[in-house]
């Protein structure tokens, strides 16, 4: 079975890393197979002249930019949605708040509504207590200067 020179070798997995959607692993990926290139050349007698060590290393470096780009992307992507989801929290909290308030409020309106009632009825109490108190004292005192008067009998 005949295998890739190591030069051809490195750059499919140069291409294979610049491809692949996760650049950090397949920088990682490029990396090793530069090192099993280099390792199978010195294995077979010295510096494969095919292998060419600044191309590998220009490719690998690309690889690793973009990587790098990829995780500055990500990771501004992530600080939005971190940026948003506080807006989200901070909006919900502020909407929970003026809800509380405005159930409070409530609460103390009828509350003083109740209160007020009360106090109308108590004062409604004392009046007919004190209208029927009147009533009967006028009707002592007029009995006394006139005496009872005749009813009627009703039939």
């Amino acid at each position: 079975m005949h295998s890739l020179p190591p030069r051809l070798s490195v750059w499919g997995a140069v291409e294979a890393a610049a491809a692949s959607p996760s650049a950090p692993a397949a920088a990682a990926a490029a990396a090793a197979a530069a090192a099993a290139a280099a390792a199978a050349a010195a294995a077979e007698g010295g510096r494969d002249s095919t292998v060419c060590p600044s191309f590998v290393a220009a490719e690998l470096g690309g690889v690793a930019t973009e990587a790098a780009a990829q995780a500055a992307a990500a990771a501004a992507a992530a600080a939005a949605a971190a940026a948003e989801f506080k807006e989200c929290v901070d909006t919900f909290i502020s909407l929970q708040a003026e809800q509380a308030a405005e159930e409070v409020q409530q609460q103390q309106q009828q509350q003083q509504q109740q209160q007020q009632q009360q106090q109308q009825q108590q004062q409604q109490q004392q009046l007919n207590s004190a209208s029927s108190s009147i009533e009967e004292k006028f009707f002592i005192i007029s009995t006394a200067f006139t005496g009872p008067t005749p009813r009627t009998p009703t039939v």
